[in-house]
């Protein structure tokens, strides 16, 4: 998939009407889940990425990544999402971009970077539900 592609499927999964929402939520899920998992993982994953998408999630990783709870997660995304996002629209953002990178190929990465979290982000990786039709 490529840009446009993430960003629309983002978008529908979300309910976000426009493509500059669903750019702000698709960088600020990156962001945040580079800060948080190995920088290893982060360049794995970027790599599989279109570049715009890829520098998000490397522009915060490092070698020794952060560690918080969920709640900080959601709380990181609503902030960098910036407006009014709430963190039950955060937390729906999230997973709107989970599911579509699984959907553009990165199932695997994701799951490798599922592996670094703590079980409280298993509703953040719960995409069965979502559809982006």
């Amino acid at each position: 998939m490529d840009r446009d592609d993430i960003l629309d499927a983002t978008a529908r999964r979300a309910g976000l009407d426009s493509e500059r929402a669903a750019e702000r939520a698709v960088l600020a899920t990156m962001t945040t889940l580079g800060e948080h998992v190995s920088k290893e993982e982060s360049q794995q994953m970027a790599a599989q990425l279109p570049p715009e998408i890829s520098d998000a999630m490397t522009s915060r990783s490092t070698d020794s990544p952060e560690e918080f709870a969920v709640d900080e997660f959601v709380d990181r995304v609503a902030s960098r999402e910036g407006g009014e996002v709430s963190e039950e629209e955060a937390v729906v953002h999230t997973r709107a971009v989970v599911a579509t990178l699984a959907e553009a190929g990165v199932g695997t990465e994701l799951q490798d970077a599922r592996e670094q979290l703590p079980d409280e982000f298993d509703t953040l990786f719960e995409t069965d539900d979502l559809d982006a039709e």
